[in-house]
């Protein structure tokens, strides 16, 4: 097992390796998934072929309900209508600074040898900034050269680099932690180190903004629940849980996105994987935020962060006080708590 581990450990830094040599890591990345495909086959060939069990027995069917209320939805709508929030201004050392001494501070974690890349090219409409692992600690985050909230942004990044240095320190064997394959347990500690960041240091519009992420992640799973009960458009429309969308921008937006899983649609396949691989990333979201206030407990939980263990049975043990981790059904009145602690 190990000798599979220092495979995977040179597969990955050689992906770094051709990203940090492109102009632009946002196309280099996937130059590097392409240039070295023969590498990662043969390393995928390599995995132990263990049952794969359906996913939804590693994190509670419940959590399939996570929706969006009316007030929720005209909140993130009414921020993002502002347009304040989206004013770019350039990414510096400065404020790599700044965000690795917050994740020093809030979680007693040295991100100074993590290696941040500030590219001279802007974001991808889809792609932000990325964090690449290599081996324990020797990943990079990348960044655009301008955003509108860079600290924020990097502190996002620099969260997924101490869930995978944590985690791998802790199980430096287990080779699964060299996969991307835990979706909800990376997003929700990256989640929690920007939260809790913008809960310190951010005001509400900005706090709503963020929250856009959940929105097309709830998306997605709206719609993906949707077409596996083989709903019509009209029935779409009379859900209750998308009829709390209307007289918001992202009404037709989700109008479209369920159009383009529809089996019709020609693209139907690709938009479906996208969103079927994307969704968990905002039950990762909700939890963050309903944890937002114990640093300790995430801590706590990425250092027993183990692949052989569903997720809720890691969350209680990393959160004994709270007993209501079996859901996700209270997360509009979470945000609403947040958003009323936050600076106007």
């Amino acid at each position: 097992m190990n000798d599979l581990i220092t495979q995977l450990t040179k597969a990955e830094r050689l992906l770094l390796d051709t990203t940090l040599r492109s102009n632009n890591p946002f196309e280099g990345r996937d130059h590097a998934l392409r240039l070295h495909a023969d590498v990662l086959m043969a390393l995928n060939q390599a995995i132990p072929k263990e049952t794969v069990e359906n996913a939804v027995d590693w994190y509670p069917v419940e959590y399939q309900r996570l929706t969006l209320s009316a007030e929720t939805l005209q909140a993130i709508d009414q921020a993002f209508a502002g347009g304040s929030a989206f004013r770019n201004e350039p990414v510096t050392a400065e404020h790599v600074r700044q965000a690795r001494e917050f994740m020093q501070q809030h979680y007693e974690f040295d991100a100074s040898a993590v290696k941040v890349n500030i590219s001279q090219v802007l974001q991808t409409e889809s792609v932000e900034g990325f964090f690449m692992p290599c081996g324990i600690s020797d990943g990079a985050v990348f960044l655009p050269s301008e955003f509108c909230s860079p600290v924020e942004l990097i502190v996002h990044e620099l969260g997924h680099a101490m869930h995978t240095t944590i985690r791998r320190q802790r199980q430096p064997t287990d080779y699964r932690f060299w996969m991307n394959r835990f979706q909800i347990e990376s997003e929700m500690c990256a989640f929690h180190a920007q939260f809790s960041y913008l809960l310190k240091h951010g005001n509400r519009v900005q706090f709503y903004v963020a929250l856009g992420a959940l929105l097309t992640k709830v998306s997605e799973l709206l719609c993906l629940r949707a077409l596996s009960e083989e709903m019509s458009l009209a029935d779409f429309k009379t859900w209750l849980p998308v009829q709390a969308y209307r007289d918001t921008g992202a009404w037709q937006a989700l109008l479209d996105m369920y159009g383009g899983m529809n089996p019709t649609h020609p693209n139907s396949e690709q938009n479906t994987a996208v969103a079927v691989r994307e969704y968990p990333k905002g039950m990762g979201l909700a939890l963050a935020l309903k944890l937002i206030d114990e640093p300790e407990g995430l801590v706590a939980f990425m250092k027993e962060d183990s692949a052989a263990m569903p997720i809720l049975s890691k969350l209680n043990e990393a959160f004994p006080r709270h007993n209501n981790l079996v859901s996700l059904d209270d997360i509009n009145d979470v945000i609403h708590q947040i958003s009323a602690r936050m600076q106007a």
